[in-house]
């Protein structure tokens, strides 16, 4: 069968497996990235004839040169990072099972691959101060009211883009005070929302949502149309707050006030455990990540203001 072929029916898998549309999006635009590449380099392009090295040989492509699809033919472009590297290789590699279990092929060509390391990196979180300037900097308008309950919200929950563009009006409890996401792999999680984000919630809700498009329409933030707020229209405004408040040298996005929420969250004297379930990580595993950063604040802050270092002691 035609590798092509074989990717259709690993699209239908997928769906039927219950994969959420940005999963399923992530693994087509991988191996479709991968299929071009064999047919650029007149590789085989039989599923039953898919071997280690032809993926071995896509990896090192992709670390030396990149890669990219703009619609119409496989190109180059600028060095890919390790992390985006590995993701490849984890969906080819998860793609070569499936045609084995499948009898699309007599061998699982990266049964015995080796995930490629990734380059450890630090995403700069925005400060306390700068969120609160992205949220003085939201317009005084329908939509900028909007825009400060997102900028809010993310802050105060810790939840994904995709959680918060599919939040419905009624995943929203607001005498509980807490609202129910979807997380990865359709896994449902209910996390709280603090006063602050509470209050700004029920206000945009109740005095400045727009009238929804479509009357059964129960996505919460909507766009000036009355649909449903697209991911590209969070980052757009997350980022026009940011520029408008004067936040230079970061990531300006979504996940960079997931990152701050996280951090300062363990600042303000909140557990791991408690902040793994917020964030929605199936292990401790990521979580660490931001308790090491709080830790070197931590040491950082003990260096300056140590009690036993300003007793200005002697050694005896």
């Amino acid at each position: 069968m035609h590798i092509r072929k074989a990717v259709e029916g690993y699209h239908i898998d997928l769906l039927a497996d219950g994969k959420s549309p940005a999963t399923v999006r992530w693994y087509m635009h991988k191996l479709r990235y991968f299929t071009e590449y064999l047919e650029a380099q007149g590789l085989p392009v039989e599923a039953g004839l898919l071997r280690r090295e032809h993926i071995l040989g896509f990896l090192v492509y992709l670390r030396s040169l990149g890669a990219a699809v703009d619609g119409r033919a496989y190109v180059a472009k600028d060095r890919l990072s390790s992390l985006t590297v590995k993701g490849y290789a984890q969906v080819v590699k998860t793609f070569c099972r499936w045609l084995r279990r499948n009898g699309l092929s007599r061998v699982n060509a990266a049964a015995d691959l080796a995930m490629p390391r990734v380059d450890k990196y630090v995403v700069e979180a925005f400060t306390a101060d700068e969120v609160r300037r992205m949220l003085q900097a939201t317009q005084q308008s329908r939509e900028g009211a909007r825009d400060h309950t997102i900028i809010l919200l993310l802050y105060d929950t810790a939840m994904r883009l995709g959680e918060l563009t599919r939040l419905t009006l009624d995943d929203v409890d607001m005498e509980g005070g807490w609202v129910k996401v979807r997380g990865k792999g359709a896994r449902e999680r209910v996390i709280p929302v603090g006063r602050t984000a509470k209050r700004a919630l029920w206000r945009y809700i109740a005095m400045y949502r727009r009238e929804p498009a479509q009357a059964r329409e129960q996505a919460v933030f909507l766009n000036q149309r009355g649909e449903p707020l697209s991911g590209a229209g969070v980052y757009k405004l997350v980022r026009q707050a940011a520029e408008r408040a004067g936040v230079r040298g970061k990531r300006l996005s979504p996940h960079t006030l997931r990152h701050a929420a996280a951090e300062d969250f363990l600042r303000n004297g909140g557990d791991a455990f408690t902040l793994q379930k917020l964030l929605g990580h199936t292990t401790l595993a990521v979580t660490r990540m931001y308790v090491d950063l709080v830790a070197k604040d931590v040491a950082e802050a003990h260096k300056r203001a140590s009690p036993g270092d300003n007793l200005r002691l002697r050694l005896r």
